[in-house]
């Protein structure tokens, strides 16, 4: 298994920071939270429910990607991760990257976030469902996953 050093350390630990805009009140302050389909609130950081209804297994999305090619990859990891290895076809999340998604306003084409062990890509969905798209998943287990269950050609890693 490969290792990776992260870049500072105190920079990774929430990896929205420093890539979300800046709220109406000119902080980094979010929120997370999202509406379900019986128009109750909740907080998709304190619900296990909410959390397992989101995540896809990663044979599921390989299945899913044969069929429907509309579907957009966001990788939520350090460009030094991505550069590594990613799956074709993702795009790296970026400042720009996220204006696009939320300025395109549509919930006709799923987003899929991807990141190392599915430890960080609820916060992203969190993120996108809270600006309203619903059509948001998140890999189970991230890239780690994937290369172990689909894809043992991408190399595995871990940061240290």
């Amino acid at each position: 298994m490969r290792r990776l050093t992260a870049p500072r350390r105190e920079r990774n630990q929430s990896f929205l920071r420093g890539r979300l805009p800046r709220n109406k009140h000119g902080d980094d302050r979010h929120d997370l939270s999202a509406i379900d389909d019986a128009g109750s609130a909740w907080s998709l950081s304190g619900s296990h429910d909410q959390d397992a209804k989101i995540l896809i297994e990663p044979k599921e999305l390989a299945e899913w990607l044969a069929r429907d090619k509309t579907i957009r990859l966001l990788d939520v990891r350090s460009r030094e991760e991505y550069e590594a290895v990613h799956i074709e076809g993702s795009v790296l999340m970026s400042q720009p990257t996220m204006q696009e998604i939320l300025a395109e306003g549509t919930n006709t084409r799923p987003l899929v976030i991807i990141d190392h062990q599915g430890g960080q890509g609820l916060d992203a969905a969190a993120y996108f469902m809270g600006h309203g798209l619903s059509r948001v998943r998140c890999l189970r287990g991230g890239i780690d996953a994937w290369s172990q269950e689909v894809d043992s050609k991408l190399p595995r890693y871990r940061l240290g």
